[in-house]
């Protein structure tokens, strides 16, 4: 199953990244909208979160969020004992992952142009945009005797691969969020990964980069397309 095509394509203001943030000193985390078992869910979900926020068709933001949570009843509950927990943004808000935990100033946070060209598998995808000024390419490339692709993050003179997966029309990769989160002017990035039922949606900062990276992984939330 495919990530829909939702890169943020008229996100050409910046945006405030809220102070409340910076004040976090828990693990950073993504958490998804959505039915939970209650052990699944980290302690206190329910609060203040920073989400990506449909604006309007195909144009998400970065805002802070209530998120909220209400018991449901799974298959096979007692009538007296809901197991699962739902996950979502107050307000009748359609969020696309929360964020929590995050170091991040409390200033402007450049949101950058980008531009993508549909593709039918990972390998034919190729995503470009610009942040002040400098430019960056995301791009599918052929793993040479295998039917995988690497798909390479490219930034001034620097490359750096993001993840392999196969190269069929069962998987796919795309940037839901790009921009300069940490105030460094180099471009953070939300990425999501599919391969089949699977998904991953990662938060990917330039401030965390380990020697010979431009961007390193904070936190990652994995899911399946049943739940």
């Amino acid at each position: 199953m495919k990530i829909p095509m939702l890169l943020i394509l008229s996100l050409l203001a910046s945006l405030a990244a809220p102070a409340a943030m910076s004040q976090q000193t828990e693990t950073p985390m993504i958490l998804g909208p959505g039915v939970y078992l209650k052990d699944e869910l980290p302690e206190n979900a329910r609060g203040v979160w920073l989400g990506l926020i449909q604006e309007q068709e195909d144009v998400w933001k970065l805002e802070q969020v209530s998120v909220e949570t209400r018991p449901v009843f799974l298959e096979g509950d007692k009538p007296d004992a809901p197991g699962g927990v739902r996950v979502f943004a107050s307000e009748n808000k359609r969020a696309m992952l929360f964020m929590r935990g995050l170091s991040l100033p409390a200033s402007n946070t450049q949101v950058a142009k980008a531009w993508y060209q549909p593709a039918k598998t990972p390998g034919e995808q190729v995503i470009t945009g610009t942040l002040g000024k400098g430019a960056f390419k995301v791009q599918g490339e052929a793993t040479p005797g295998s039917d995988k692709v690497t798909v390479l993050f490219s930034w001034e003179n620097r490359a750096q691969a993001l993840c392999t997966l196969s190269d069929d029309e069962d998987s796919s990769w795309d940037i839901l969020w790009a921009g300069d989160l940490d105030g460094d002017d180099v471009p953070d990035f939300i990425f999501a990964i599919a391969e089949h039922d699977k998904g991953t949606q990662q938060l990917l900062l330039s401030g965390r980069a380990r020697p010979g990276q431009i961007v390193g992984l904070v936190a990652s939330h994995r899911y399946t397309f049943s739940d």
